[in-house]
């Protein structure tokens, strides 16, 4: 699971490169279907709005950094219309969105 702090970094990030819109999937969601506290080993993000090159770029920036307790960071990109796009569309948590960030 991710702190404040943790998700207050990834949105400065996705602003700072100018994302759209930034999804949250996969384990670093919250607890397990169990019950247990695991710990993610990864961060899952799916990012809109990016073109291929600052994806990269913004994953590069992500990818074990402090901020983020140096857990590696595989981020997607929702134009690429990969094969986990449903999933991500249908389990993804939106963490942010430009239009929202704009109004603070």
């Amino acid at each position: 699971m991710l702190t404040t702090e943790n998700l207050n970094f990834i949105k400065k990030t996705a602003a700072e490169f100018g994302a759209k819109r930034v999804l949250l999937f996969g384990s670093s969601l919250g607890v397990p279907e169990d019950g247990t506290k695991d710990e993610a080993n990864d961060i899952d993000l799916a990012v809109e709005g990016l073109d291929p090159l600052a994806a990269y770029n913004f994953m590069l920036k992500l990818f074990e950094a402090p901020e983020l307790e140096r857990k590696p960071v595989d981020v997607v990109r929702l134009e690429a219309n990969v094969p986990i796009l449903p999933i991500i569309l249908d389990e993804g948590v939106e963490i942010y969105d430009d239009r929202e960030a704009a109004l603070s």
